[in-house]
This record gives structure tokens, sequence and C-alpha cells, in this order.
């Protein structure tokens, strides 16, 4: 028991402060815990509170916390372990008969039960599920990011590179692209693509605040019609080098007047401010959702994929600048890389790959050099300083909680060694 590791206490006649800075509360009893004789009175017994004067201490017990609230899912073992013990527990109902319905049911809903039990979720929270619902409302919400899947794109492009035999060079494991059915046809869909090929409004937008606000829909059957109109006049246009000037007004009213074109841009951000310098090789393809409202604020606006995007005919994207204060991107596939140890360039290319802009492995630093070198010559910004201590937050609270551990492990075996009475926890 937790309770049990912290006896006997150390002595202390007067509360210290070492040089450290450690606060050493007074404690005159050595099994009772470091506590006022209020808190005691009003407990009735003995307890488990201790002071958290420590940043040791602080840490352990954020991660403590902060593992349990999470609810991680069952290992494995677990898992199998549950369903193992109800079938043992029922045995003999099963030996030599048929399973009906009702058994069934009955199998299934304890091994649910020792799976909820085991995960430490309360009845209420269990009971929030069952009925659909939320089982907290939070003021932020979470996008998922599988972060390793662009930092290995970028990984695979600068390995390639080397000059070294194939044989030689580090394996990257390949990315997953999920086949979606676009009406009959089979279009593979990367979350690479989306963000390397994203519209061109969008080109200062860094990994991080792409999570963070773009969301990508279908088009609909309007949509596409809308789409294969503008892009036969575009093509026309293009085609027509003898035009006059008055034929480029009436294309440029078309594309204004029957897309909003203009109004599109108008709150995208500051990824082109200046848009009186634009040639048309250089605009997004939008379309507008006319059916959405009248007004021209409320309708729902996606702009296009660019170059060869397996979707590019299919969806269209917009990017709510709104969700960079309230969506937190959720890091899927493991925590990212300490920044005070291990491989120092994987982390900077990580890093690097997440909070600067690109659209290719190579806009992210140049050849000759090294990743720690691009790292320490970005300018982060504010808001990216402090999320990057944020990152290194889990590894500290970790370390502290193991180190706090630790040093309980050593205080009981000095105690154990040096107690010749009876300790509260000893069997006879």
């Amino acid at each position: 028991m937790e309770f049990a590791k912290r006896f006997p206490r150390e002595l202390h006649e007067e509360t210290t402060i070492d040089d450290d800075g450690h606060v050493n509360m007074r404690q005159r009893e050595t099994n009772l815990n470091t506590i006022n004789k209020i808190m005691t009175y009003f407990a009735r017994s003995n307890t488990d509170c201790t002071s958290l004067l420590s940043g040791t201490a602080v840490k352990a017990v954020i991660s403590y916390v902060t593992d349990y609230i999470s609810k991680l899912g069952l290992k494995s073992y677990q898992a199998f372990a549950s369903v193992f013990d109800v079938f043992d527990r029922n045995a003999e109902d099963l030996d030599g008969i048929g399973v009906d319905e009702y058994s069934t049911k009955k199998l299934m809903r304890q091994m649910v039960n020792s799976m909820s039990t085991k995960m430490e979720i309360g009845s209420p929270m269990a009971c929030m599920y069952l009925l659909e619902n939320p089982d907290h409302y939070p003021s932020h919400e979470f996008a998922n990011f599988a972060w390793r899947t662009y930092v290995n794109f970028v990984k695979r492009y600068w390995i390639a590179q080397l000059d070294i035999p194939e044989g030689l060079k580090e394996e990257v494991p390949e990315d997953k692209i999920k086949i979606q059915n676009d009406r009959g046809t089979l279009v593979g869909a990367s979350i690479v693509d989306d963000y390397a090929l994203r519209p061109l409004i969008y080109s200062d937008l860094n990994l991080y605040e792409w999570i963070q606000c773009h969301q990508k829909k279908e088009l609909n059957n309007s949509e596409r019609e809308s789409l294969l109109e503008a892009r036969r006049h575009r093509e026309e246009y293009l085609n027509d080098a003898n035009d006059d000037d008055s034929d480029n007004d009436s294309f440029m009213s078309f594309i204004e007047n029957d897309q909003d074109y203009s109004d599109c841009h108008s709150d995208a951000g500051s990824a082109r401010s200046d848009s009186s310098t634009w040639t048309l090789a250089d605009t997004d393809e939008v379309i507008v959702d006319k059916q959405s409202a009248q007004d021209k604020e409320t309708r729902s606006v996606k702009h296009l994929f660019i170059g060869d995007h397996k979707q590019r005919d299919t969806h269209g994207v917009w990017c709510d600048f709104s969700r960079l204060d309230n969506i937190i991107p959720n890091f899927m596939g493991g925590a990212i890389p300490r920044s005070d140890r291990g491989d120092r360039e994987y982390y900077c290319m990580t890093i690097m790959t997440i909070f600067k802009a690109w659209r290719a492995p190579s806009d992210l630093k140049d050849e000759e050099s090294t990743w720690d070198q691009t790292f320490n010559e970005h300018v982060f910004t504010a808001r990216q300083r402090e999320l990057l201590g944020h990152f290194n937050l889990r590894f500290e609270c970790n370390d502290a909680r193991d180190d706090h551990y630790n040093t309980m492990k050593e205080k009981i075996k000095e105690g154990q060694a040096n107690y010749t009475g009876k300790l509260p926890y000893d069997k006879d």
C-alpha cells in the first residue's frame, strides 16, 4: 500500500529548510503522518495527506493525476485476464450445455463490468457512456495529430539525399494511406498530401496550426457542377491569347459574381495580404455554397487542393481561425522526442516539421545545414516557445514521479533497517 510505504517517518524536532530549499516539516511520531493536530482531529484517524512543498513532489502528483484522469486503455494482458476470469467463474454453468442468448448477454455484461472496474471507471461515467451523454464539459476540444506520419515523410526524403549505398541507409516505415470509395472509384487519401498540397491562401500555416483549424469536406453535386463550369471558363480564357481587355474584364467579373471570389479571401488570415499582386495562375480555385445563406458572411467557402492531389476534384478545405483558441492537437503514435536527451537531430527535425510552414521537405532546411543548426537559427514565436516548454513538461513530471518513488523506496529500506518496533503493515 502507498499509505504504508510512507512509514516509519523521519523525525524532525523543528521545521527546517535545507540549502536546496526543501522543507522538512516538524515530525515527532514515526507512525503518524506529517500533518498538524487539527487535521488529525477532523479526520479522526491517521491519514495519507502530505505537504507538497518541493518541485519533485508537485510534478510527481501532476503525473499521477494526469494518468488517472486520462483513463488510458487496458493493456492486452489485462483485457484477456478479465475475459478469462469471467469464463472461469461461470465454468460450471457453461460446461456441457449450449449457450443461449440470455447467458451470452450475461457473460458480455460481466466482461464489460470487469474491464470497467480495472480501468477505474466509476458508475456515473459508465452511465454517461451508456446513455450517450457527454462525460465531461471542456472548454477545449482535441484534434488527432498523427505527427510521426509527417516526420517520417520528411525523414525519408533527407535519407534519400545521402550519398551512401542503399543497403546502409536507415529504413523508415512507409506511410499508411487511407483508401476511400468515391462514387465507385478507389482514391488514396494521404494526410501528408492534404498539408503539402493545401490551397495557396493557407501557405503560411505551419503544421500545428493546420491541424488546429483545417476542415475537409466532400463536395456535393451542385458544387462539383460549379467547379466544372468555372474550370471550363478558365481554360477557355487561358487558351485564347488574343482576347482583348474587355474579355478579360468579363471573365474576372464572372469569377467575382458567380463565385464571390474576392469575398473568399477577406477573412482568411495573413497568408495572402496583397491580393492586387496576384495573377490568375497563382489563385486558388474556390467553391462557395450559395445554398447555405443569403448573407455572404455565413456562406461556406471551400478552397480546393492544388497540384496532383488525389481529391482535388472531389473535396474542399477551409480553415476556421477561431479554432486556434480552443482546439488542441492530440499527438497520436507516442510522445514526441525529448529536448534534453536522446537524438538531438531527430528532435530538431520533428520540431521544425511541426512549427515551420512547408510544402516539400526541402523547404525545412538547407542541404549543408544540420537540423540542430536550422533549429537554432529559426525564429520561433512566443506561442511556439511556450508550446515547446509544455512538450517537455510531461517528461519532467515522469522523471519526478520516478525519482519520488525511488526516494521513497530508499527511505523504506533505511527505516526498516533502523526501526526496531513493529510497523503498522507488518504481518504477524
